[in-house]
């Protein structure tokens, strides 16, 4: 199955709102922040035009999981963490890309191009929480969704996000790549596991101690570190 998913703007504003407080560190109704708050959302309405948040996914069955990796259409995706996850509580692995649209634009002042790249990070991180709503659907009750596994984490190198691309092609929603890095900026990519038990979620509890390509000044952009 592939799918084009659209999401509602109005839908992610809120979601949007808390994850840029927590990345900014701007909390609404805060005096000594007034005018920086009045930028932040001065540089949001700015953006109003450009915000179009969109994902393109793919499904595949479980036999995708072994673990070691996933193994998709003779392309091999190593990770570290699978071996943790019940293959008979698997009941599909999406792949995906996201993007929140191009925002950043000529003639932007460095104080505007900072909150851009604040507001775009929230806008990326709300509507993947939206995806994951949006995929649960597919599922009967129980069905859970789990974070996002990329290229660059969880010992997935990010020289495999060119083959992600080549199985879910970012090109049909603006998407593109340029090296190995994603074109609008405020993109993402990578797999969602839809399973049945809870608990099985846990098995990317170990997360940051396979980020070995990144480093520690990204961790406050993560988006775990935003949840």
């Amino acid at each position: 199955m592939k799918q084009l998913v659209h999401i509602n703007r109005d839908e992610i504003d809120a979601i949007a709102e808390y994850y840029f407080q927590n990345i900014s560190g701007l909390r609404e109704n805060e005096a000594n922040s007034s005018q920086a708050r009045k930028n932040a959302c001065a540089a949001r309405a700015k953006l109003a035009a450009r915000l179009k948040p969109m994902a393109l996914v793919r499904s595949f069955d479980r036999s995708v999981v072994h673990d070691d990796g996933l193994y998709i259409e003779n392309r091999v995706f190593p990770c570290c963490i699978l071996a943790g996850l019940e293959k008979e509580c698997i009941l599909a692995v999406y792949a995906f890309v996201l993007t929140a649209g191009e925002l950043f634009h000529p003639g932007q002042s460095i104080t505007e191009m900072l909150y851009t790249d604040f507001w775009g990070t929230a806008y990326v991180s709300a509507a993947g929480d939206v995806l994951q709503a949006y995929l649960r659907q597919f599922h009967a009750a129980p069905a859970y969704v789990s974070e996002p596994v990329s290229p660059g984490f969880y010992g997935m190198d990010i020289k495999k996000m060119l083959e992600l691309f080549q199985i879910v092609n970012g090109n049909e929603i603006g998407v593109y790549l340029q090296g190995f890095m994603m074109d609008p900026l405020k993109s993402c990519a990578g797999f969602h596991f839809v399973v049945k038990d809870e608990a099985q979620l846990n098995f990317s509890n170990d997360r940051c101690s396979y980020c070995y390509k990144g480093s520690s000044e990204g961790c406050a952009f993560c988006y775990y570190n935003q949840k």
